[in-house]
């Protein structure tokens, strides 16, 4: 498990929930690379009319030997834990390619 996971909400009530997805997805995560230092993960709720939240991002900051990993989804989504799992699939993604550049030398 990464040494430090924080989740951060922004324009959005606190979910003890949503904090245990993203815990559970930075797990997924540590898995892929044990090295990650610090994991900040940041949900935003974007407000329409009335005040309402009606669209999602999510952002991720993964700090590795060598490396920032930044991460988030492609577009507001109406459901943030789509607007999480977009964002987990993009820094695993980053993640892999990170691995997959440092095991092959440059010519």
């Amino acid at each position: 498990m990464p040494n430090s996971v924080t989740v951060t909400f922004r324009h959005l009530d606190r979910s003890a929930a949503l904090e245990f997805f993203a815990n559970e997805l930075a797990h997924r995560l540590d898995h892929l690379n044990g090295h990650i230092a610090r994991s900040q993960w940041t949900l935003e709720g974007e407000r329409g009319h009335r005040d309402q939240v009606v669209r999602y991002r999510a952002k991720l900051l993964l700090q590795v030997p060598g490396a920032q990993i930044h991460a988030e989804n492609h577009a507001p989504e109406p459901d943030v834990h789509q607007a999480l799992r977009q964002a987990y699939d993009n820094a695993k993604r980053q993640l892999q390619d990170l691995r997959h550049a440092r095991r092959v030398p440059l010519a």
